[in-house]
């Protein structure tokens, strides 16, 4: 579905991301992990076409992503969660909704797709009608999730979905996730900080550190690593 080969991302003459390597497979889970300035949002950015790839290749389902704009990589079904939710807070609840089905297939599912967004997230359907900027940090969270499901995408990617949250809530949260991915058939590209969590949820993970992928593996595999134990799960 999505593969990456040896990109290459700068900002301002200064590397982002160097020869990064790596791969989403239809219907599969696929966890990225790492410390803060990992490169992991750059990572995020670049699929989505926010900033350029100065080198390597991007294709999704065989089509070069260079050469598709950004505005048009939803029209794929490619669906960008981004960090720190983003929402439009002077807007409801159910209007962030919409805005996220901004595809023709989008608008005409958009009755069952809000369905299953309310039955996923039944915290927005109360609030249908209120402003997103005056619901909680984990219902904005879901607010964001909702939207990037409202465009029907084959791809979803969450950068950071439990930033900020209580940790009761950012399981709720991975637990919906979860839930997204084994009924909808989605593919999900997990970008997160709660590396156990995010290990426990993926079918293939990778490690992202200072720009360059340091490691890859299966759930059980990663999960084995004691390198891993020691950097991230404090084992």
């Amino acid at each position: 579905m999505l593969k990456l080969d040896a990109i290459d991302v700068y900002y301002d003459g200064l590397c982002a991301l160097s020869g990064v390597t790596l791969q989403v497979k239809q219907g599969e889970f696929i966890a990225v992990v790492g410390p803060n300035g990992a490169g992991k949002t750059s990572l995020f950015k670049a699929i989505s076409g926010v900033v350029p790839v100065q080198s390597g290749q991007m294709s999704y389902n065989g089509q070069d992503l260079s050469l598709i704009e950004p505005h048009m990589r939803a029209e794929l079904g490619i669906a960008h969660v981004p960090e720190g939710r983003q929402v439009f807070a002077s807007l409801s609840v159910k209007e962030n909704l919409q805005m996220g089905a901004q595809t023709a297939n989008a608008r005409k599912a958009l009755t069952q797709t809000l369905d299953f967004i309310y039955g996923l997230f039944p915290r927005l359907a109360e609030r249908q009608t209120q402003a997103a900027g005056t619901l909680s940090g984990g219902e904005q969270q879901m607010l964001a999730i909702g939207r990037g499901l409202a465009s029907l995408p084959k791809l979803l990617m969450l950068d950071e979905p439990s930033m900020g949250l209580a940790p009761t809530v950012a399981d709720q949260i991975f637990e919906c996730v979860q839930q997204i991915h084994a009924t909808q058939g989605i593919s999900v590209l997990l970008v997160e900080q709660r590396v156990g969590e995010a290990l426990d949820s993926c079918d293939r993970g990778y490690v992202l550190e200072s720009g360059r992928v340091i490691m890859s593996g299966t759930h059980e595999e990663l999960s084995r690593n004691t390198d891993i134990k020691k950097a991230y799960l404090g084992l």
